[in-house]
């Protein structure tokens, strides 16, 4: 017998409304879990890391991580769990032409039984006005 597919409902609520930051800091928030039940999980991890598209090899990075629950952890059906990452100073988001840097705060969550989910909310980072010029 195949195993149903259900996946928890997963958002994520970021303190800062605009979704812009800078080269070194913060960015805190709330993971909102849904589910039909308690449920046992696997882990859950909350990330700031950035990926690349356009011509070339695609890279992609986790450059924070930051695990809320861990293994046999009993999640309830509406679970929310605070969370901060500190964002390194490079690379920058970036729209060229012929490549883009996007940066994402993601949740990835594996229940004991069944799936990974996962959940991906883009952010913008740019350096401060004053540091763009000082590289110039």
């Amino acid at each position: 017998m195949p195993m149903e597919r259900v996946e928890p409902d997963v958002s994520i609520r970021i303190d800062d409304d605009a979704h812009e930051f800078h080269p070194g800091d913060s960015v805190s928030g709330t993971v909102v879990l849904k589910y039909r039940e308690p449920w046992d999980v696997r882990y859950l991890d909350v990330v700031a890391g950035w990926r690349t598209e356009g011509r070339g090899d695609q890279n992609s990075s986790a450059e924070a991580t930051q695990r809320l629950f861990r293994k046999g952890e009993n999640v309830s059906p509406l679970m929310e769990r605070g969370f901060r990452l500190r964002l390194p100073v490079m690379p920058w988001t970036y729209y060229g032409t012929y490549i883009k840097l996007h940066w994402i705060i993601g949740v990835y969550v594996k229940p004991m039984r069944g799936f990974e989910s996962q959940f991906e909310l883009p952010i913008i980072v740019h350096p401060r006005p004053e540091e763009f010029a000082k590289r110039r």
